[in-house]
Parts: structure tokens; sequence; C-alpha cells
């Protein structure tokens, strides 16, 4: 995982730094609009009756119905409601109905599980700066601190499955309000969650770090690259 790439995406207010082995094939793999999911997800009609709520709670609700996991961030959907949803629908389309006028949009990271995120207030609002030196050499150093731990976690660095991460970075340069998903072993969420939950990185995020942030790794069958001794 030590060899791995950044990419901004303007038009969203995060940064995604994505580690994989493969490095151009899997940033298409990982990150896709919404609407592109299994077909067996697509295909399966749920029913719900989820009148007009807080979004937080419509967004566990749904969770819960569809087995889909949520990555979102408390902060951004506070104060949020959520449109209500009934009758018999796809998993999508209850999504895109729940979401629906919240100022939200969702980015799958696999076909069970999406992150959340802000829609931005204008197409043609101004494109953000490229990644300072400064900020690149904070996610190196992030990405090496999260790789050491996994990898001397014997369970954790395999790399039979891929994992989300979402996490906010606080004042004592720890990490906080961490979400984990891991496509293909959900039983290793609570380990993952133990090990790096309050994980001390070592360095404070620039100013111009955006919050929170998402981590997304690739799977690689041949073992995590950053694993080798």
């Amino acid at each position: 995982m030590l060899h791995g790439c950044f990419t901004h995406d303007p038009r969203f207010p995060s940064y995604v730094v994505v580690l994989l082995a493969r490095c151009l094939r899997a940033t298409a793999a990982l990150i896709a609009v919404l609407g592109v999911c299994g077909a067996a997800a697509a295909a399966e009609l749920f029913t719900f009756d989820l009148p007009r709520m807080a979004l937080d709670d419509a967004l566990r609700q749904y969770s819960t119905r569809t087995g889909r996991s949520v990555l979102f961030d408390a902060k951004q959907v506070e104060g949020r409601k959520s449109t209500s949803v009934n009758g018999r629908l796809s998993a999508d389309a209850a999504l895109q109905r729940l979401i629906a006028g919240t100022g939200m949009q969702s980015r799958f990271v696999s076909d069970d599980a999406f992150l959340l995120t802000l829609i931005p207030v204008r197409a043609d609002a101004p494109k953000s700066p490229s990644m300072s030196p400064r900020l690149r050499r904070f996610y190196g150093q992030m990405q090496q601190r999260i790789t050491r731990v996994l990898c001397d976690d014997a369970a954790l660095q395999s790399g039979s499955y891929r994992l989300a991460l979402r996490f906010r970075v606080n004042a004592a340069q720890k990490i906080e309000q961490l979400q984990v998903h891991a496509t293909g072993r959900p039983d290793l969420e609570p380990r993952i969650l133990d090990r790096l939950q309050g994980l001390a990185l070592g360095s404070a995020p620039p100013a111009n770090a955006a919050a929170p942030i998402t981590l997304l790794i690739q799977e690689d069958k041949g073992g995590r690259r950053g694993c080798a001794p």
C-alpha cells in the first residue's frame, strides 16, 4: 500500500486518498457514481415505509433494510431531513428518493457500500488549487502510518478485501470519528476500528486539508505490497 497515488476531484469537498497496488486501474474500480451497483442489488425489491425524518435516522433505517453500508459525516447531515419513501422499490430507486432535495449525493465504493457527500453549490464553482507539497507530504505520512498498523496485524495484512475508511484528524493529530467498511470481510471491521481509532498520525493536517478524509484501499490477491519486509 506504500505504492499508491492521490486523486482530488474538485467537485467534492474532501480529498480522496486512494492506496492501491495497481493505481490506474483501481481508481476507476473503487469510485463509482450514483446508480452503478451490482445487478443483484439493482433487481431486488424492498418494502419501504419511511416517513420524512432526520436524514441520519433515515440512512440508518435504509441501511438496515437493504444491507448496504453508509459512510457519512454526521456534521454534514445534521439538521437535514429525508424525503419520505414508501412502497416496493429497488435499493437504488429508494436511495435516490430518500436523499432528493437534501443537498447530498451518494458515491459508491463497492456494490454494497456508499459515501454520502455534499452536492457542489454550483457547477461552475472555481476549481480547488493543486495539492501543495506540504499536503502531499501529510497524506504520504498518513498512508505509511495506517499501512504499517494494518501490516503489523497478521489478520489484517491480507489483500483479500477492499477497505473504505472515513475519518477526521483532531488537534492531537489522532484519528477520530472513524467509519470502516471492509468489502468481502465485514468480520474484520471491528478489529480494524479497534486498531485505527485514536491512532496517532505523527503530524497535523495542513490548514488547506479538507475534512473528513476518505481513504480507499484496493484489494490485492498477492498480498499487501506495503506489508513486504
